[in-house]
């Protein structure tokens, strides 16, 4: 069994609804959180693998070598109150030389990119 599991998971669907009820702080939340929904693609589909304490959000962007989110964008996915939540956002890009299988551009939970560039090569079985 490995320690590191993954799960599809769709888009997430953040709407916005009052009640009389709700104090301003939660209003003011919801509408932060239907307008960052609002923002992000629509086809995006993604999913989330969670190990060793650790849990990002992998985005198959293998078309494309520009990730499909933006910082901003990932940064909201990133939040635990209002998007998916993680440690930041994996993108699986085309391979930037022969003989790789992909290349990898990672977003960190604050928007920021990482420092280095990780290239992987997966073994023929």
């Amino acid at each position: 069994m490995s320690a590191l599991t993954a799960a599809p998971v769709a888009a997430p669907r953040l709407t916005s609804r009052s009640r009389a009820s709700r104090s301003a702080p939660r209003r003011a939340a919801r509408t932060t959180a239907a307008a960052a929904a609002a923002s992000a693609p629509s086809d995006c589909t993604f999913y989330k693998y969670h190990g060793l304490g650790n849990d990002f959000i992998l985005v198959d962007n293998r078309d494309s070598p520009l990730p499909k989110l933006t910082s901003a964008e990932s940064s909201k996915l990133c939040d635990r109150n209002f998007g998916i939540g993680g440690d930041g956002v994996i993108f699986a890009c085309p391979p930037s030389n022969a003989g790789e299988d992909f290349s990898m551009r990672i977003y960190n939970s604050d928007g920021a990119p990482q420092v280095f560039p990780l290239i992987f090569s997966l073994p023929d079985f």
